[in-house]
């Protein structure tokens, strides 16, 4: 009988198969659980407050310091933070509390979604003021980022600014919010302040010239603006570039005032140019008047260091004829001198020159108008203050020799506008200055 061969032994596998399936599970094990691991740290309180701390932990190598003293919530949903305290470049905010809920999912769509952000008894400490440097023409960005941005609610309650000459406090302001490639807008805005309320919605596009757009309502109480005027509205509507816009500002009192113009801050100083009219003013506002101003007009175009008043409107004294008030840039009046700053009595159809500010000698002629340092000089004259104005102008060899000529009243034309007394102020103090602006 012959005997079975005994099988082979099994051959062991590789061990070389062993590791590739290793890597293969610990991979699988890391995409399943780190995401797992972030939802428990984002989606529970627990976790949520470690990752707070340890953020708060690390902040000052950044020159950032973050803290608080206790928050409720998840990161992942709905957090609210208590006693905030936030410092960087020696500004300092402390905020009671900071509420936030918002919607993590909709990252997925590009969309930073914030229900609602909402942060109570704000203090602001801004850092110490930096030196006055010379100004330079503001250049805005593109308002661009990788995701667009939606704030259904933004609220702000009880917030104070520190300043210098005592702390400025809001009351509450609130408003929904948007940043896309359309720009960034504030709508059902709502300021509140001093008993004063502000409503209205802001837009500015995105990319360069920045169109601006914004309608503001606001509405001022007696306790504010004093038994005199009253209960006070605005109305402020603004449009065009944000470095050259334009507005419409009218205050009722309830007369209406209107003021139109617009401001330039894209040129080596910011100029403006405004516009007022009235159909009929009064003062005091309320009560029995003490003075009326008929129709008028005020214009104010330039820069802060050269600009163009001019003024007109009838006075009215009880029991007295009127009297018409004009303070005017420049004008030839009915005796053929320039008038600018006169006094004049009406009477029916009938007007009389009463009253003028004292005549200045335009020395240089049209040069006057723009050297300002020519008006001081004939300011100086009128008034005897030669000494003076030869100490401010000492820089300009021609000055003795135009003294003379100025006291010769046959030499130069004079004018007794009110634009050229402001160029005579304007010339003392900045001998240098020269006026360019035409308007």
């Amino acid at each position: 009988m012959s005997e079975t061969p005994p099988a082979a032994p099994a051959r062991p596998k590789p061990s070389g198969w062993r590791w590739p399936r290793r890597v293969v599970a610990l991979l699988l094990s890391i995409i399943v659980l780190l995401p797992l691991a972030a939802y428990l740290v984002l989606a529970t309180e627990v976790g949520s407050g470690w990752l707070l701390h340890r953020i708060s932990a690390a902040a000052p190598s950044q020159g950032i310091r973050f803290a608080f003293a206790r928050s409720r919530g998840a990161l992942l949903d709905d957090i609210e933070l208590g006693d905030v305290v936030l410092e960087v470049a020696q500004a300092r905010v402390e905020v009671g509390t900071l509420h936030l809920r918002w919607r993590p999912q909709d990252l997925l769509q590009h969309l930073l979604h914030v229900e609602r952000l909402a942060l109570a008894d704000v203090r602001v400490e801004p850092p110490p003021p930096s030196p006055p440097q010379p100004y330079t023409p503001p250049e805005l960005p593109a308002l661009t980022l990788p995701v667009r941005v939606q704030v259904d609610r933004l609220e702000l309650d009880r917030v104070v600014v520190q300043q210098p000459d005592g702390d400025v406090a809001l009351t509450h302001a609130s408003a929904a919010a948007a940043l896309d490639g359309d720009g960034v807008r504030l709508d059902d805005l709502e300021l509140m302040a001093l008993d004063a309320r502000v409503n209205g919605r802001i837009g500015m596009g995105a990319t360069a010239p920045h169109a601006l757009q914004a309608t503001l309502d606001a509405a001022l109480p007696a306790s504010l603006t004093g038994a005199d005027v009253g209960d006070t509205t605005l109305q402020l509507a603004i449009a065009g570039p944000a470095l050259r816009p334009t507005f419409t500002l009218i205050v009722s009192t309830p007369t209406a005032l209107r003021v139109e113009g617009g401001v330039e801050f894209d040129r080596s100083q910011p100029g403006f140019d405004l516009n007022a009219k009235w159909p009929a003013l009064q003062w005091p506002v309320r009560g029995e008047a003490q003075v009326q101003a008929g129709a008028g007009t005020l214009s104010v175009a330039g820069t802060a260091d050269a600009y163009r008043l001019a003024l007109r409107a009838p006075v009215t004294l009880p029991g007295r004829p009127r009297l018409d008030v004009a303070l005017d840039g420049h004008g030839y009046g009915a005796d053929g001198e320039a008038w600018g700053g006169e006094l004049l009595r009406v009477d029916g159809a009938q007007w009389r020159r009463v009253g003028h500010l004292a005549p200045l000698a335009l020395i240089g002629g049209d040069r006057a108008a723009r050297e300002p340092w020519r008006m001081a000089l004939a300011a100086c004259v009128v008034t005897g203050r030669l000494s003076a104005a030869l100490d401010r102008l000492r820089e300009r060899p021609q000055a003795s020799a135009l003294i003379r000529m100025a006291r010769d009243k046959q030499a130069w034309p004079t004018t007794t506008s009110l634009g050229r007394l402001f160029d005579a102020a304007a010339g003392l103090l900045l001998p240098d200055a020269r006026q360019d602006y035409e308007g």
